[in-house]
C-alpha cells in the first residue's frame, strides 16, 4: 500500500492503509492515516469505510471522540438504504453500551454491500440502489 501511496494519494488509498494498521492494533498509525484520508476529497463509493473506520478507530484511542464519529457514521449510513442493522447502532449509541468486537462485524458487513451495490450500479446500473432510484423517480 505505502508503494501505490507514493504514486495515488487518495482518500481511498488512504482509508485502506488505516483500516490494514488497524486490523494490525497499530492505532496511532491507523488514526494518522484516517486523518489524511479526511483530509483528500471522499469517494462516493468508498465514504463509508472511512466514516466507520474512523468510528472504530477513535472509539479505541478516545472514546468520547469516537462516540462522535460513530455518530456521523448513523447519520451518514441512514441515507444510503440502510441494513436493518442499523438500528444495532442507533441502540448502542443510545445505550452506550458499545461493544467494539460487535460494532466492528456490523460496520464491516455494511461496508461491504454498500460498496458491492454502489459498484453495482455505477458500472451495471442495476442492483438495489437503482432499482430504488427508479422507483423513486417514478413517484
Amino acid at each position: 500500500f505505502q508503494d501505490a501511496l507514493s504514486q495515488i494519494r487518495d482518500s481511498v488509498s488512504l482509508t485502506f492503509m488505516a483500516v490494514t494498521e488497524y486490523k494490525k492494533g497499530n492505532l496511532e498509525s491507523a488514526e494518522r492515516w484516517i486523518r489524511e484520508a479526511e483530509k483528500e476529497k471522499p469517494d462516493n463509493v468508498y465514504v463509508l469505510r472511512t466514516l466507520g473506520y474512523r468510528a472504530l478507530i477513535y472509539l479505541k484511542r478516545d472514546r468520547v471522540a469516537g462516540v462522535e464519529a460513530l455518530k456521523r457514521y448513523i447519520e451518514h449510513y441512514e441515507h444510503a438504504y440502510p441494513l436493518e442493522s442499523i438500528r444495532d447502532l442507533k441502540r448502542m449509541l443510545r445505550t452506550g453500551n458499545i461493544d467494539e468486537t460487535t460494532l466492528e462485524t456490523i460496520i464491516d458487513e455494511q461496508i461491504k454491500w454498500y460498496e458491492k451495490e454502489m459498484e453495482e450500479y455505477l458500472i451495471n446500473n442495476s442492483g438495489f440502489i437503482a432499482d430504488h432510484q427508479r422507483m423513486f423517480f417514478r413517484e
